[in-house]
């Protein structure tokens, strides 16, 4: 058997809200792709990685090359991308 090699880590984490997020509107402000007809979540590509941002505030990363223990990387994306949200 070959050897394996791991090319990409997924994860997920949850947005501190109490409402849900307006997806439609988010997606304009932050050149994201939300087409609730096709998905119901937006997505959005920033520093090789994609996000997955669902109303209820649930965000689905794929495309980490190494792993985040802490969170660092991902939680300094979300920032970038939502200014106004915190990861619960």
């Amino acid at each position: 058997m070959g050897k394996i090699k791991i090319q990409s880590l997924s994860g997920c984490c949850q947005l501190m809200t109490s409402n849900k997020i307006k997806l439609e509107h988010l997606s304009k402000l932050v050149n994201g792709e939300y087409e609730p007809e096709l998905f119901s979540a937006m997505g959005i590509k920033k520093a090789g990685m994609t996000f997955l941002i669902f109303n209820s505030g649930k965000v689905v990363i794929t495309g980490l090359k190494e792993e985040d223990e802490n969170g660092d990387k991902v939680r300094q994306v979300i920032r970038s991308i939502l200014p106004s949200y915190e990861i619960a």
